[in-house]
């Protein structure tokens, strides 16, 4: 009776670890586990089921005349997930990542204006800059950046005006950055200026940047405007209301390895408010 006993106890305890052996092999082939306690995987280096991915959005508040405004509280809302706050900077920027997918609402708040939003939706609408202006209405004017008739002819160092990436509006005038292109040791930043108001003189100064993305500085060794070009001084063109000129900077002794930019900043000066003027453009790829 005993012998009886002691094999069916064995039995259970058999019993009891197959039971056991089979559930960690189940818990095992569980992607989000072996993820877990660091056993990689393929689904671990993919978004699991059902998220949806991210983008980085550049926005730039502005006032309803065109000029940068600072400290813009900025409430994004999703369908799923917490809120997320971003304040502009001096100049009016700010980056947040939202979904790729379905609506975002922004919420816009400063003092003196009332508050004020718009929907960002990514999919009905792919960039990924968007320029805000308030007005004292509660109705903010939002817009993509311009996409220019495609021109059939571009030099080597140029880009075509459909490629504008980036704007910036300042004292009546337009900047569309079209790109920085790698020339050997060489980088060549293209852009547009427009001016909005009365025909009037524009310098482009000879203290132009760059910061790279590991934070090392350079400054232009050439600049041009129009038709003029210097790589000592300042070069300067009388820009007509509302015909874009072409400009750019070049950037030398720019590692190889380079692909972003943290910062360009143009140094301008306006000839007839006396105003001098740094435009700009962050997160700027290089291009081959």
């Amino acid at each position: 009776m005993s012998q009886r006993s002691s094999v069916g106890n064995n039995f259970n305890k058999l019993t009891m670890i197959l039971a056991i052996i089979g559930t960690i092999a189940t818990v095992m082939t569980v992607p989000e586990f072996r993820c877990r306690i660091g056993w990689y995987s393929e689904a671990c280096a993919t978004p699991q089921q059902g998220t949806t991915p991210q983008k980085d959005v550049e926005l730039n508040v502005q006032t309803q005349t065109g000029e940068s405004l600072a400290g813009v509280k900025m409430q994004f809302i999703a369908a799923k997930g917490a809120p997320e706050i971003q304040y502009t900077d001096s100049n009016g920027y700010a980056k947040v990542q939202i979904p790729s997918q379905g609506d975002v609402r922004v919420t816009l708040s400063k003092e003196g204006y009332p508050t004020q939003d718009f929907t960002i939706n990514l999919t009905s609408d792919q960039s990924t800059t968007r320029t805000i202006r308030l007005n004292q209405i509660g109705q903010p004017k939002v817009s993509s950046p311009p996409q220019p008739p495609l021109t059939t002819t571009a030099s080597p160092t140029t880009i075509s005006r459909s490629q504008v990436l980036q704007t910036q509006q300042k004292a009546g005038f337009l900047f569309a950055l079209q790109g920085c292109q790698r020339q050997d040791e060489l980088v060549v930043c293209s852009f547009l200026v427009t001016n909005k108001e009365d025909d009037r003189l524009l310098k482009l100064m000879n203290s132009n940047r760059i910061i790279d993305e590991y934070s090392n500085q350079f400054i232009d060794i050439y600049r041009s405007l129009g038709s003029n070009k210097s790589d000592y001084n300042y070069v300067s063109e009388i820009l007509v209301r509302d015909v874009p000129l072409k400009g750019s900077v070049t950037f030398k002794k720019v590692s190889s390895q380079l692909n972003r930019l943290l910062l360009l900043e143009l140094s301008t000066y306006d000839e007839n408010s006396d105003k001098e003027m740094r435009i700009q453009f962050r997160n700027v790829s290089i291009s081959s």
